[in-house]
């Protein structure tokens, strides 16, 4: 994989993130404005490493108890994306 970012995807996500890079590659760029934050692909694991910390994880890119995996809920969504159900108080 290059450097070079895709087409639509701002030029630091390739150099923060090959994992998201990977992602948009494959699945193409996901809705303006919508980010992993509200994908059902994003997992939140805690306490690896006998910590209180959450560690996000996209369930369609690949778990492992590695950083290599980690996800963040900021970066933009690629094609995958399906928003979560809305939380009903009831």
């Amino acid at each position: 994989m290059t450097d070079e970012p895709l087409p639509g995807m701002a030029p630091y996500i390739v150099r923060a993130s090959r994992q998201l890079a990977a992602m948009w590659s494959k699945f193409g760029p996901g809705p303006a404005g919508e980010t992993c934050k509200n994908c059902v692909a994003l997992r939140g694991y805690r306490g690896y490493g006998g910590g209180r910390r959450t560690y996000y994880k996209c369930s369609v890119y690949g778990v492992s108890s590695s950083e290599a995996t980690d996800w963040r809920l900021k970066w933009p969504a690629c094609g995958y994306f399906e928003k979560q159900k809305e939380k009903s108080n009831g």
